[in-house]
């Protein structure tokens, strides 16, 4: 039987017969061993999927393997196949030798490396920067919070300026009671605006202005709000518990109440996170992955869909999401539509529009992350010779980790990537081409070794641009938060859910990446927007420059 016949009972069956009859023993027995062969590689397949399936279902698991685990299975490897001749560095090509050399190789070369940067470093001066503390708002509301609550007054005082040489008497004021957070506990906000009038009653009573406000004559002030959206979207609670925790303190608010909250909050913030978006897309380094979340929809099956959200990552710093009710490609295209210069991305079909497109000079890089991960579940698969291109491919990452380690320029990394990286591409690609063509193509290794194959000149460009690196888990990192939400919270309540969780989650990631502490900025900048800050300045308010900003006052 061929690899692609189908296992159809009936014809096998009376073909078996019909060479029983015939007494053609030899080739019934040849026949009887490609199907017992093929039933096998079947078997194992489906295996396979089940066990992923397994792993899916319980949460993605660790796909570390240390070098003991490689030197296992390459053993194994070695009693079944004899070794080939060794390279021109005495290795063999199958993989078993020791990673110690090896190692200590990259040791010699960063020693070097390292040796070079302090000399470069020492003729110039970058001083530290430190962060500041922001000015906290003063805002108001109108309805009571809980009276056991500690108690902080603000009281505004009118501009009397055009009333000089009057004698002005303050004869009340107009109250407003707030509820504000502060890390660990509420606060009630009792605002007086001071009430004046002419002693001789002669004129208008004047009033001070209310203060400004995120929600116009709203309960929350603007350390509430922060603290409402960081918990949902940044330590991932469902608005239902939330409710409950404050109800604990006291404090009794509705769920469809903060949803109005943050209803409000995304529409102050989305020019500022389309802002984000911009400099995203004209960052040097793009990087990109995205993931599915269940939203509510009535018109479909079952009263959910599947939407999706698309996450950018600009220089390894600036993170913008994306959501879209569907997994077209069509957002991905229109986003990276201008995108000019390194774009790492996995093999998602939907991207090759971006790289293949007439004119296009987006520059596609591969993500070895992916790469390798074809290779882990063909070894977790049971197939043994799938340590030999791993090992392989850890001594790329063992260069990568102890050059971050020892703080290696980007100019010299470029050049150890070439150096002692190369050399280890090389062998990778020979092997998967010694081994490919023979490879039942359904197999899980058959599957690694076409992906390595397809993507073959994205993955190796990293090598002369010490700025890129070796795999896009920076971007799946930057999503990983919204994969743990879903989790706790299940699903978003209709689109615009999705779209206000992308406002919130690029924020969010934007200032972890940065140092910024969300609660702190989110107050301060919701307080900024309320008051109308200038759309032409918007990009000075994120995170990055709002760091800054508060340093130099």
């Amino acid at each position: 039987m061929g690899k692609g016949d189908d296992l159809n009972l009936d014809t096998v069956r009376e073909r078996l017969v019909e060479r029983l009859a015939k007494g053609e023993h030899e080739a019934l027995v040849v026949e009887v061993l490609a199907l017992l062969e093929t039933l096998g590689r079947r078997t194992a397949n489906l295996e396979f999927e089940l066990m992923r399936l397994r792993k899916s279902a319980q949460g993605r698991k660790s796909e570390r393997l240390d070098a003991d685990q490689l030197d296992l299975f390459l053993r194994l490897v070695a009693k079944e196949d004899k070794a080939p001749e060794g390279d021109e560095e005495g290795e063999s090509e199958d993989g078993a030798e020791a990673a110690a050399p090896y190692d200590g190789r990259i040791d010699a070369e960063l020693d070097r490396a390292s040796e070079e940067e302090i000399e470069a470093a020492d003729q110039c001066d970058d001083p530290p920067s430190a962060e500041a503390e922001p000015e906290a708002p003063k805002t108001r509301g109108r309805r009571r919070p809980p009276e056991h609550l500690p108690v902080e007054k603000r009281i505004i005082e009118p501009d009397l300026s055009d009333y000089e040489g009057r004698e002005m008497v303050c004869i009340g004021s107009v109250d407003a009671h707030t509820l504000d957070w502060r890390p660990g506990h509420f606060i009630h906000v009792h605002t007086e605006r001071r009430k004046y009038a002419p002693r001789d009653g002669d004129g208008p009573v004047v009033i001070a202005p209310p203060p400004p406000q995120v929600i116009i004559r709203g309960l929350a002030e603007a350390g509430l709000l922060a603290h409402v959206i960081v918990s949902k979207y940044g330590d991932h609670l469902p608005l239902n518990r939330l409710v409950k925790i404050f109800a604990r303190a006291g404090v009794k608010v509705t769920a469809p109440t903060m949803v109005g909250w943050l209803r409000r909050c995304a529409e102050l913030l989305e020019p500022l996170v389309n802002a984000l978006g911009q400099e995203v897309r004209e960052a040097y380094l793009l990087q990109t992955d995205d993931t599915g979340i269940q939203v509510l929809d009535v018109d479909a099956d079952g009263g959910s869909k599947r939407g999706h959200i698309w996450g950018y990552l600009g220089d390894q710093r600036l993170a913008y999401f994306e959501y879209t009710p569907n997994w077209k490609a069509d957002a991905a295209r229109n986003f990276l539509m201008h995108r000019e210069g390194p774009t790492q991305a996995d093999a998602y079909k939907g991207y090759d529009w971006v790289f293949n497109r007439l004119g296009s000079k987006a520059v596609e890089i591969g993500c070895w992350a992916h790469a390798r991960r074809y290779f882990v579940e063909a070894l977790e698969g049971g197939d043994a010779r799938a340590a030999v291109p791993l090992r392989w491919i850890q001594r790329l990452y063992v260069l990568e980790r102890k050059a971050k380690e020892r703080g290696i320029s980007p100019e010299k990394l470029a050049g150890l990537r070439n150096k002692l990286g190369r050399p280890e591409l090389n062998r990778i690609f020979r092997w998967i081409a010694e081994h490919h063509e023979s490879e039942p193509p359904s197999s899980p290794l058959a599957r690694a070794m076409t992906y390595a194959i397809n993507q073959r000149e994205a993955l190796i460009r990293y090598l002369d641009d010490g700025l890129i690196p070796i795999d896009n888990t920076g971007a799946e990192r930057a999503l990983r938060g919204i994969a743990v939400g879903r989790h706790n919270w299940l699903f978003a309540g209709s689109d615009s859910g999705g779209e206000r969780a992308a406002i919130m989650y690029s924020l969010i990631r934007t200032c972890e990446l940065n140092g910024v502490e969300p609660w702190e900025y989110l107050r301060d900048v919701l307080m900024k927007l309320a008051q109308g800050w200038p759309a032409a300045r918007v990009g000075e308010l994120l995170p990055h420059r709002w760091a800054g900003a508060q340093t130099a006052t």
